[in-house]
C-alpha cells in the first residue's frame, strides 16, 4: 500500500505545477510567455533547476506576464530543490502585491499559483498554520474563476497536511469538500480517484474497515480506473489489506494477485516486496512451502531496494516460519540477522518479537539463562509498546469520536423537511393517545407548578447575572480611570522631570554618551508606557486607526507578524468609553498570544452588522510552562472576561496544533 508520505511527495513535486496556460483564462497571452513557460517547464521537468533559475535571472522580460512568469518558475524550481529561503518569500509576495491590483481571470489564475508557491515555502519552512492559510486562500481564488481542477489539487493538498500532522477530522473535511467540487465540476483528473483513496487510506488507519473497503471499491469499480494504472495498483494492494484485516483470505489473495499483476506490469518492485511479504503471511497456514516461497521474494526485492524495516519483517517472518516447521538452524541465523539490522532503526515491536523467538531458539538448546535473558529483554520492550499500544488506541477513538459527531452534525444539517413531517406526524398520535380530562387536568397543574419555579429561578439568575455585571462594571471602569490617571502623571510629571534631566546633561556639556542614551530610552519607554495606558491616536481618529496603530508598535517592539483586517462598511457608531474597552479588549489578547502563549504571528479581524461587532483572533502560539504561582500566568484571561461580561457579549477560544483562536461577539447597545 502506498504510503502517506511517498503520497504526499508525489502531489508536491509531482503536481505543483501542472500546464500554466490555462484555457479558461480569457486574457489574452503574449506568444513570448507561452514559449518561455513552455521552455521552462521542460528544464524543470528534467530536473535541471539550475539552467531554470539561471535563465530567468540572466533573460530581461518582454511584459508583464513574462516578468510574473519568471517569478513563479524561479521560485518553483527553488522549492523542488527544498531549497526554501527568505528571497522566495520576498519575491513572492511582492509579486502578490503586484498582481492583487490586476481584476482581470489570468493574473487572478497567475496570483492564486503565488500564494500555492507561498503555501508549499511555509510548509517547508514547517510553519503549517500560515502554510496552510495560503494554500485555502488560492483554492479559493481558483474557484471564484473556475479553475476547479486546481481548486480540488488544493484542497486535497490541505487534507493530506491535515492528516500527516494527526488531525483527521479536519482532514476529511477538506477531502469531501474536494469530493464535492469535484461531484459538481467533473474534470478529467486523477485528483478524484487520489481523494478517494486518501479517505479509504485514513479510515483504514483508524480501523474503520467497512468504510475504508467502500472508498477503495468507489475506485475499482469505476471505468475511468482503467486510465491511471498506478493507482487501479494500489487501490487492489489496499483492498488485500481490507480483506486480511477482516480475515478473508480467498478475497485477500485475490485482491494481492490483482495488485501483483498491475505492479508488475506498471515496473513498480518496490511495491511487490510487499505484496509477495502478505501473500505469504496468508499461505502459512495452507502451504508453508508455498509461503516460504513468497516470503523469499519478498526479500529478495527488499534487499534490491534497501529496506531495512521491510528487511527485519520479511527475516522474521522466515524465521518463525522455519522455527514451526523444526529448522531451528536456519531460523536461528536468520532472526539474529533481523536483531542486527534493527541497530539501524527504532521499531520496538520488531526487536520484542525477536527476542520473543531467540528467547524460544535458546531454550530449544537448552541454554536456559540466555532463554532467561532474552525473554527478560523481550518483557522490558513488550510492557513500552503496551503502554504505547493503549495510548494509541485512546487516541484512535477519539479522532473516531470526532469524525462520527462531525458526521453527525452533518446528517442533521441536511435532514429533508419530509422526515421532519413525520416525525411531527408521529409526535401528534403520541398525543392524542394520551388525551383525556383527568389526565390534560393533572398536565395542566404540574405545568403551572414548574412554571412558577421557573420564573422564581429566573429571577433569581437575573439578579445574581446583574450583580456579576454591576461588579464587572464597576471593575473595568475603575481600571480605566486608574489608567487615565497614571497616564497624566506619566506624562505631565515623570516625562517632564526626564527632559529637565536630558536637557540638564545637554546643557553641562558632559561627553558621557552611555548616560545620554539610558536617559533617552527611559523617555521613550515612559512614552510608551503612557500610550498603553492611554493612547491618544483612539480619542483623535476613533477606534481603527488607534488599533492600527497598537499592532504596529507590537510589531516594532516583538518582531511578530500581526495582520488586522478591519470591515468599515457597515461600522456602526460608538461612544467612546465602547471604543475604550474594544480597544482593551484587543490589546489584552494580542499581550496573552504574545507574551504567554510566545505567538509570532497573529491574524485580527473585526467587522459590524445590525446584530453587532464581530472580532476574530487566530494565532500560532503555544501555552509556556508555568513556573510560578502568578494568577496572571496560570489565568490571564479573567480581565478579558470581565471585560467581555461588562459589555454583554460573548467570548470564545479554542486550541488546536497549529495555535489558537479567539472569538468575541459585542451586540448593539
Amino acid at each position: 500500500m502506498q504510503t502517506r508520505a511517498t503520497h504526499f511527495t508525489s502531489l508536491l513535486f509531482i503536481a505543483l505545477w501542472l500546464t500554466f496556460s490555462y484555457s479558461a483564462i480569457g486574457q489574452t497571452i503574449s506568444s513570448n510567455y507561452l514559449e518561455e513557460n513552455k521552455f521552462l517547464d521542460s528544464l524543470i521537468s528534467a530536473g535541471d533547476y539550475e539552467a531554470a533559475i539561471e535563465h530567468t535571472l540572466t533573460t530581461p522580460p518582454d511584459n508583464f506576464q513574462c516578468k510574473i512568469l519568471y517569478v513563479l518558475q524561479r521560485n518553483r524550481a527553488y522549492l523542488r530543490q527544498h531549497d526554501s529561503h527568505d528571497e522566495v518569500q520576498r519575491e513572492c509576495l511582492e509579486a502578490h502585491k503586484l498582481l492583487q491590483a490586476k481584476d482581470d481571470s489570468l493574473y487572478k489564475y497567475m496570483d492564486a499559483r503565488i500564494l500555492e508557491l507561498l503555501g508549499h515555502f511555509h510548509y517547508q519552512r514547517s510553519n503549517l498554520f500560515i502554510g496552510l492559510t495560503y494554500l485555502d486562500s488560492a483554492a479559493i481564488v481558483y474557484q471564484d474563476i473556475g479553475a476547479h481542477d486546481r481548486s480540488i489539487y488544493n484542497l486535497n493538498m490541505i487534507g493530506t497536511i491535515y492528516y500527516l500532522n494527526d488531525e483527521k477530522a479536519k482532514s476529511i473535511r477538506y477531502y469531501k469538500q474536494a469530493l464535492h467540487l469535484f461531484e459538481k465540476f467533473p474534470t478529467d483528473s486523477s485528483y478524484y480517484f487520489e481523494v478517494l483513496n486518501d479517505l479509504g487510506n485514513l479510515y483504514l488507519s483508524l480501523e474503520q474497515l467497512d468504510k475504508a473497503e467502500a472508498y477503495y471499491r468507489s475506485i475499482y469499480e469505476n471505468s475511468s480506473i482503467s486510465r491511471y494504472p498506478k493507482i487501479l495498483a494500489n487501490t487492489f494492494a489496499n483492498l488485500g489489506n481490507v480483506s486480511q484485516r477482516k480475515e478473508m483470505n480467498t478475497e485477500a489473495i485475490f485482491y494481492y494477485r490483482k495488485a501483483q499483476e498491475q505492479f508488475e506490469a506498471n515496473g513498480d518492485s518496490s511495491k511487490l516486496g510487499l505484496i509477495y511479504h502478505n501473500m505469504g503471511a496468508l499461505m502459512e497456514d495452507s502451504s508453508a512451502n508455498r509461503a516460504m516461497e513468497f516470503y523469499l521474494q519478498s526479500l529478495e526485492i527488499k534487499r534490491e531496494e534497501e529496506d531495512t524495516e521491510g528487511i527485519i519483517n520479511t527475516l522474521f517472518s522466515i524465521a518463525r516460519l522455519e522455527y514451526i516447521n523444526g529448522n531451528y538452524a536456519n531460523a536461528e541465523k536468520n532472526a539474529f540477522e533481523a536483531l542486527e539490522l534493527t541497530k539501524a532503526t527504532t521499531q520496538l515491536a520488531q526487536k520484542a518479537d525477536l527476542y520473543k523467538l531467540i528467547g524460544l531458539l535458546e531454550s530449544k538448546k537448552r541454554n536456559w539463562q540466555s532463554a532467561y535473558d532474552y525473554n527478560l529483554k523481550y518483557q522490558e520492550i513488550s510492557d513500552s509498546i503496551r503502554l504505547i499500544a493503549d495510548q494509541e488506541n485512546i487516541y484512535r477513538l477519539e479522532q473516531i469520536y470526532d469524525l462520527e459527531r462531525q458526521q453527525e452534525i452533518i446528517d442533521n444539517f441536511e435532514e429533508s423537511s419530509e422526515a421532519n413531517k413525520a416525525r411531527l406526524r408521529k409526535s401528534k398520535v403520541i398525543n392524542y393517545a394520551l388525551g383525556g380530562a383527568s389526565v390534560l387536568l393533572i398536565i395542566v397543574l404540574v405545568l403551572l407548578m414548574q412554571n412558577f419555579q421557573q420564573i422564581q429561578k429566573t429571577k433569581n439568575t437575573l439578579y445574581k447575572k446583574n450583580l456579576e455585571v454591576t461588579a464587572a462594571e464597576a471593575l473595568v471602569n475603575g481600571q480605566e480611570q486608574e489608567r487615565q490617571r497614571l497616564a497624566h502623571q506619566l506624562h505631565d510629571k515623570v516625562g517632564n522631570h526626564i527632559t529637565v534631566l536630558k536637557n540638564h546633561i545637554i546643557a553641562k556639556g558632559t561627553n558621557d554618551d552611555e548616560l545620554l542614551r539610558i536617559v533617552q530610552e527611559m523617555s521613550a519607554e515612559v512614552r510608551n508606557i503612557s500610550q498603553d495606558l492611554m493612547p491618544p491616536v483612539l480619542e483623535r481618529f476613533g477606534l481603527a486607526d488607534a488599533l492600527e496603530e497598537l499592532c504596529s508598535r507590537y510589531r516594532d517592539q516583538t518582531e511578530a507578524t500581526i495582520d488586522l483586517n478591519i470591515d468599515q462598511s457597515e461600522m456602526i457608531p460608538m461612544n467612546n468609553d465602547d471604543q475604550i474597552n474594544l480597544y482593551r479588549l484587543v490589546q489584552e489578547i494580542i499581550q496573552v498570544s504574545l507574551f504567554q502563549y510566545r505567538a509570532n504571528y497573529l491574524l485580527i479581524e473585526m467587522r459590524w452588522n445590525e446584530d453587532g461587532i464581530w472580532v476574530a483572533i487566530e494565532d500560532n502560539g503555544t501555552r509556556r510552562v508555568r513556573t510560578g504561582d502568578d494568577e496572571l500566568v496560570i489565568h490571564p484571561w479573567k480581565g478579558i472576561e470581565h471585560r467581555v461580561q461588562f459589555l454583554k457579549g460573548e467570548f470564545k477560544r479554542s486550541s488546536h496544533n497549529q495555535g489558537n483562536e479567539y472569538k468575541v461577539y459585542i451586540p448593539r447597545p
